[in-house]
C-alpha cells in the first residue's frame, strides 16, 4: 500500500501524541498499556499466536498461511518476536492489507468498532470487549468512531519501524 505522506501527516501528529499520553478511561476499563496487534490475535492471552487462534477469529485460509510464514523456528506458535519480525517485512505488510480487507466488508476503506468487536471478539467475553475497545481507540487518531487504511497501518506498524 502506498502512503502519501502530506495526507498522513496530521494522521502521524495524532499518533505520536495519543501514544504519549495514558487515557484514565482505559485505566478505569483494567487494561494496561497500549493493545498491540499481536494481543488482539493472542486470544488466550499466553504470549503465542497459535493456528487455532486464528482460525476462530474467522481469518480466511490464506491468511493463516501468510501468519503461519512468521514461525521462523516452526514450533506451531507465533511468538511476539516473530511476529513483529514478519510485519516490518514486505510480506507483513500485505498481510496488513489482507487483514484490513477481511474485516472490512462495508466499503474499502474503514472498520468500526462494532466490525472489530464482532470479528476478534468471539467468546463475546467482556474483558476482551474491553480491551479490543482500547485497540480501537488508540487508533482511531481522528475520533470519528472507525478506523481508516492509513490509521490502521500507522499505529500498527510505525512502533515497528
Amino acid at each position: 500500500m502506498k502512503i502519501n505522506a502530506v495526507a498522513i501527516a496530521p494522521i502521524v501528529l495524532a499518533a505520536f501524541l495519543a501514544t504519549v499520553s495514558a487515557s484514565p478511561t482505559d485505566a478505569q476499563a483494567g487494561v494496561s498499556g497500549p493493545v498491540s496487534f499481536f494481543k488482539v490475535l493472542d486470544l488466550d492471552g499466553d504470549g503465542y499466536i497459535h493456528v487455532d487462534e486464528l482460525v476462530k477469529l474467522n481469518l480466511s485460509a490464506k491468511t493463516i498461511e501468510e501468519l503461519e510464514k512468521a514461525d521462523k523456528d516452526k514450533d506451531k506458535t507465533i511468538s511476539e518476536e516473530e511476529f513483529n519480525e514478519f510485519v516490518r517485512s514486505e510480506s507483513g505488510e500485505a498481510l496488513s492489507d489482507a487483514i484490513f480487507e477481511e474485516y472490512d466488508k462495508k466499503d474499502g476503506e474503514h472498520v468500526s468498532y462494532q466490525d472489530i468487536r464482532d470479528r476478534w471478539n468471539p467468546d463475546n467475553e467482556p474483558e476482551r470487549k474491553k480491551m479490543l475497545d482500547q485497540f480501537a481507540s488508540e487508533r482511531d487518531v481522528d475520533n470519528d468512531g472507525k478506523i481508516s487504511r492509513e490509521e490502521h497501518w500507522l499505529i500498527n506498524y510505525m512502533p515497528l519501524l
